[in-house]
């Protein structure tokens, strides 16, 4: 229809559209509601990190799974048999002490909360029981590991070989390998520990030094046996949890101290 053609009918009609059709945009906009905000603290790689080639080399643990991310990869089925084992072994074989950890992280609430860590999906596939048995080993198994072998002697160990310990050591730091840092409060609560300190060797070793070369892992080992008294280093300052730290992310437990000198 040429615009000579056009009645006054079309016009309208056209101008009705056209009215109709901003209408919708603007609303569509105005009215739109925000994505609701997430909870999740302990969050997944990204997924165009994870569709790159080299995700399982560097995300994947090789040895220990720590919380849901990794739950039942049989690569690391040899050491979740041994979580048990430290987990008693850090309790002193006290049953006592493991009902009482196990009615703190078992509450209802408490599971609702460190569920709340998560990506939903995580961890729908595990009951509350099984949820709350998977923290409280996890738990103990990170407090063992850094309180036993890591500040003590990993070759008097023989659950675990030396070059196990080196990728435990690695494994804990793994992004999607993480738990909320309140369940290993609870523990350390429970069991009367101060082992704050004792994480700042560890934390100073793997990510304040992590500009260093790589190791092999045999230089590893021996870094892990010279830093096995838990000596605690001058330029480290533990900022604590108190500070709202929710996750085993080291790094944010501690500060450099080197950053208050200039």
């Amino acid at each position: 229809m040429s615009v000579q053609a056009q009645t006054p009918r079309s016009i309208e009609v056209t101008n009705g559209d056209q009215l109709e059709d901003e209408r919708w945009v603007i609303d569509s906009i105005t009215n739109a509601n925000a994505a609701p905000p997430t909870t999740t603290r302990i969050p997944l790689v990204p997924r165009m990190v994870r569709a790159a080639h080299d995700y399982e080399k560097y995300f994947v643990p090789k040895v220990v799974s720590i919380g849901p991310h990794h739950f039942g990869n049989p690569n690391v089925e040899l050491v979740e048999q041994l979580k048990p084992v430290f987990t008693m072994k850090l309790l002193s074989d006290n049953k006592e002490s493991l009902r009482s950890l196990y009615k703190k992280l078992g509450d209802p609430e408490m599971v609702k909360q460190l569920r709340s860590f998560y990506e939903e999906n995580l961890t729908t596939m595990l009951s509350n029981k099984e949820f709350t048995k998977m923290m409280m080993q996890d738990s103990c198994f990170i407090l063992y590991y850094i309180q036993y072998i890591f500040c003590g002697k990993p070759e008097d160990l023989p659950e675990l070989k030396s070059h196990q310990v080196v990728f435990v050591h690695q494994d804990l730091f793994l992004m999607e390998n993480q738990i909320p840092f309140k369940v290993l409060n609870e523990v350390m609560k429970l069991l009367k520990m101060d082992s704050f300190n004792k994480f700042k060797p560890f934390i100073y070793e793997n990510i304040l030094a992590s500009g260093k070369l790589k190791r092999t892992w045999l230089e590893s080992i021996l870094r892990i046996q010279k830093y096995r008294t838990c000596r605690e280093e001058p330029d480290l300052e533990f900022v604590g949890p108190d500070l709202g730290v929710e996750s085993v992310n080291f790094m944010s437990m501690f500060k450099d101290g080197r950053d208050k000198r200039g």
